[in-house]
């Protein structure tokens, strides 16, 4: 075997062969097409010492399970991806779905490979196309290793999980120098395609680590969340009470507290932390079963459903639907974010997006904490918008809106303030409390705050992975 040392100084990077190791649990690697060369160049000398042509690839276990990875390799022509490097990713994708394994994309590439022509640009769309056709059937998880720039990076945006290494890793569609070329805008690397970009901006990354290993370790949770479901246990261990929450309804909260509390060993995996954080989603257990979470983080803008938390909470469902994890949705939210610039970015097309994603085979449970008005109450997974099961804090709130924004329509033209006080304790009794929801079948439980982990562990108990039992009940099937 012949091992390449090409290393950057920088930062401990690892070579393509040592990242490969490390992702996979220890003694189980098994590599295949290590031997295989490039086909004939079309342009320029053949390379040399180019055996794997820029790809290792091979399976192995992580936490136990099947898993299949590959890894591009700069040392080789700069990581660029030529036909028979390729053929090999081809092969492990189709060896993954027949076994029902996620599949690793370790990415450090200059994109296609120009010596090959456009044989290289066909073997880079049939890739394509197999994360296109086998979406939703297997993982995709890509780590960002390094520096990618089309190919990889579009690979990565393909997945539907994305990790990248802060500082040294970026997914550009073309470098700096090219797009100084072709416009004249000057741009660093960092802030065109690197990791903080792509956590906090355009959102393209979901999970961003300080270095090589701890960007694998994050790979391999993924992996345990994703993979096929884990052993459920029918009681809970023993655990810390849920923290309390403000009475105040418009007083502002850490909701990640809460998330930590109903997990099992208080663990939870959160995706997109930087990007649209009003909203917060990622995976945890209860009971040892795998589940999503989606969750209002008042901290930022209240709460309130934004475009692009709704673009965040429509791509995180499509995810958990199609890898059988039931959804749990925290909701404390005052409504649709109202404004010119929601309206001008696009709230109405986002949010009709977002209302097609709830269509889902996977079970969805609702807890209402404080508060759920207006427009929101549909989008928050409503028990008439399909949620399977609907529980409320006694103090939460439900309405058409709250008390003060009810008296400001309600209460025109009455000036009386005994009367005005008269309908607005009417308001918070019939209008938007959780018994009168209750009363009307919108909630089916009232539960003690304290008991939180319990009755959701209860909740999730009676559904399966997959039931299209919701469906039916909201009028969908």
């Amino acid at each position: 075997m012949i091992e390449r040392v090409v290393r950057k100084a920088r930062h401990g990077a690892m070579t393509a062969r040592e990242r490969m190791i490390a992702l996979f649990d220890p003694d189980s690697f098994l590599e295949w097409g290590e031997h295989v060369e490039p086909v004939i160049q079309s342009f320029g000398p053949q390379p040399e010492e180019a055996s794997g042509d820029g790809v290792i690839a091979g399976s192995g276990r992580i936490g136990g399970k099947l898993a299949f990875a590959f890894a591009q390799d700069f040392s080789v022509l700069e990581g660029t991806l030529g036909e028979r490097g390729a053929q090999k990713i081809i092969e492990l994708i189709d060896r993954a779905v027949d076994a029902g394994a996620p599949v690793i994309g370790l990415l450090h590439s200059n994109g296609a490979r120009l010596s090959e022509g456009i044989g290289s640009l066909e073997a880079g769309t049939l890739v394509f196309q197999r994360y296109i056709v086998y979406a939703g059937r297997i993982p995709f998880i890509a780590v960002a290793m390094g520096f990618c720039s089309g190919f990889p990076a579009y690979l990565a945006a393909l997945s539907d999980v994305v990790i990248m290494v802060e500082r040294t890793s970026f997914l550009v569609t073309t470098s700096p120098a090219v797009i100084r070329a072709a416009t004249g805008q000057q741009v660093r690397l960092p802030e065109l395609g690197g990791a903080k970009t792509h956590s906090e901006i355009s959102g393209v990354a979901h999970l961003t680590a300080p270095s090589e290993p701890e960007a694998l370790k994050l790979a391999r949770d993924a992996v345990g969340y994703l993979s096929p479901p884990s052993l459920r246990h029918p009681t809970l261990p023993p655990a810390p009470p849920c923290p309390p929450l403000p009475k105040n309804p418009a007083l502002a909260y850490d909701v990640l507290p809460l998330v930590h509390s109903v997990a099992d060993d208080g663990e939870f995996l959160e995706l997109s932390a930087r990007w649209a954080r009003n909203v917060v989603t990622g995976f945890l257990r209860i009971g040892g079963r795998a589940v999503g979470v989606i969750a209002n983080q008042p901290l930022w803008e209240s709460g309130a459903v934004t475009v692009k938390s709704a673009r965040k909470m429509t791509r995180f469902i499509k995810l958990c639907d199609a890898f059988g994890l039931p959804l749990l949705f925290l909701v404390d939210v005052p409504g649709i974010l109202p404004g010119v610039g929601p309206e001008h970015e696009g709230i109405l097309s986002a949010g009709a997006e977002y209302y097609r994603s709830l269509n889902t085979e996977v079970p969805r449970l609702t807890l209402v904490t404080r508060k759920c008005y207006g427009g929101a109450y549909g989008l928050l997974n409503s028990k008439q918008g399909g949620g399977a099961f609907v529980l409320a804090y006694p103090e939460a709130r439900i309405g058409v809106a709250g008390a003060a924004v009810a008296m400001q329509i309600l209460g025109q033209g009455i000036d009386d303030p005994s009367r005005l006080a008269e309908l607005a304790r009417d308001w918070e009794q019939r209008g938007e409390s959780v018994l009168a929801a209750a009363r009307r079948g919108v909630i089916d439980r009232i539960i003690d705050p304290l008991r939180t982990r319990e009755e959701l562990h209860a909740a999730l108990s009676h559904f399966p992975d997959r039931s299209t039992s919701c469906l039916r009940r909201s009028g969908w099937a």
